[in-house]
C-alpha cells in the first residue's frame, strides 16, 4: 500500500472514530431526558431477557391476561383469580412464578373462614378494624385459632400448585407493640418461620415472600425462612416523594436482602407520570430488584409503565 492510500485510510478511520465518540456523547446527554418527554424507561423494552417488571393484581384477575404478560413474578389473590392447577403449571412452563396473596396479620370479613357473628372481641383474637381498609381486622396473630386458619389457607395454596405465598400485614406486629406486647416482633418471626417450614416440608421449592416489615430481616430465623421480599412505597407515598433518609434506610435493608441472594419485588403507587418514571429510574438502578407501579386497589391488568 503506497503512502497516499495509507493516509486516506488513516483519515477515514480517524473520522469514523470521531463520529462514534460524538454519537456516544449525544446519547449520554439526551438519555436522562427521555422520561421527561414520556419515553419509556422500561429496561425490559430494550432487552426482554432482563424481565425486570413484575405484576401485582388482587382483583379482576384473568388467566388469559396473565399468559400475555411479559413478567417474571406475578402475585394474585387465589380467591379472586380462581386459577386451576393446570393453568398454574402452564404459567410455570412459560417461566412465570405465580405467588398467592395471604394476609397473616389481619382477618378479612370476605373470606370463607369469617363467621357472620364475628366482630372485634368476638372471638377474642379479633381486634380493631383497620380504618384504612374496611372489613379488615387486626388479629392476635399468635393465637392458635388464627394460626390454624392461616395454615389451612396455606395448605390450600401449596396443594393447588402455586409457586409461593406472598405474606401481607407482616408489619401488624407494630400494632401490638403499641398495645403492650413487647415481643410482638419475635411472635411474628415465629409465625413466618412456621409458615415457611410447613410449606417447604411439602414442597422444598415453595417460596415465602413477606411484604414490608423489612426490619425483621435482622432476626436470623426470619432470614432463613424467606426467599424474597415485597416492598411498598420505597421512593414515593402516592405522589409524595419520600424523605431521602427514609429511602436510604429502606435501601440498606433491601440491599442486604438482595446481597444474600434473595429477590426484591418493589412497588410504588404514583399517578403522576414524572413520579412513575422516577420510580423506574431509581428501581432499575438496583440490581436484583423487580419493579412495578399500580393503583392501591390493585385491580389493573398490567403494570403501569413510563411511556405514553
Amino acid at each position: 500500500m503506497d503512502r497516499g492510500v495509507r493516509n486516506v485510510v488513516r483519515l477515514k478511520i480517524g473520522f469514523m472514530g470521531l463520529l462514534v465518540l460524538i454519537t456516544a456523547w449525544i446519547i449520554a446527554i439526551l438519555a436522562p431526558y427521555g422520561a421527561r418527554f414520556g419515553y419509556s424507561v422500561d429496561r425490559q423494552e430494550h432487552n426482554d431477557d432482563l424481565n425486570l417488571l413484575w405484576h401485582y393484581q388482587l382483583q379482576n384477575t384473568e388467566y388469559g391476561n396473565l399468559v400475555d404478560l411479559n413478567v417474571r413474578y406475578i402475585v394474585v389473590d387465589p380467591d379472586d383469580a380462581n386459577i386451576t392447577r393446570e393453568q398454574l403449571l402452564e404459567l410455570r412452563r412459560m417461566g412465570k412464578i405465580v405467588l398467592a396473596y395471604l394476609s397473616i396479620g389481619e382477618a378479612e370479613n370476605y373470606r370463607d373462614y369469617w363467621k357472620p357473628w364475628w366482630q372485634p372481641g368476638n372471638p377474642d383474637f379479633v381486634a380493631d378494624e383497620n380504618p384504612n381498609w374496611r372489613g379488615n381486622f387486626k388479629v392476635r396473630f399468635w393465637d392458635p385459632r388464627w394460626e390454624e386458619i392461616v395454615m389451612q389457607r396455606l395448605m390450600k395454596i401449596v396443594t393447588q400448585g402455586y409457586s409461593g405465598a406472598y405474606l401481607d400485614i407482616v408489619d401488624a406486629y407494630e400494632y401490638w407493640e403499641d398495645r403492650n406486647v413487647p415481643d410482638a416482633a419475635i411472635r411474628m418471626v415465629r409465625l413466618v418461620w412456621k409458615i415457611s417450614t410447613t410449606a417447604k416440608s411439602i414442597n422444598p421449592e415453595f417460596l415465602i415472600v413477606p411484604q414490608n416489615a423489612i426490619e425483621l430481616y435482622r432476626y436470623p430465623e426470619y432470614r432463613a425462612a424467606i426467599d424474597g421480599v415485597g416492598k411498598e412505597d420505597t421512593w414515593h407515598v402516592g405522589d409524595v416523594k419520600r424523605n431521602p433518609r427514609d429511602v436510604n434506610w429502606a435501601l440498606k435493608y433491601l440491599r442486604w436482602i438482595r446481597n444474600d441472594g434473595k429477590f426484591i419485588l418493589a412497588i410504588d403507587y404514583p399517578e403522576n407520570r414524572e413520579n412513575i418514571c422516577a420510580f423506574y429510574r431509581n428501581c432499575f438502578k438496583e440490581d436484583g430488584f423487580y419493579c412495578t407501579v399500580s393503583n392501591r386497589e390493585l385491580n389493573l391488568p398490567r403494570p403501569v409503565t413510563c411511556k405514553k
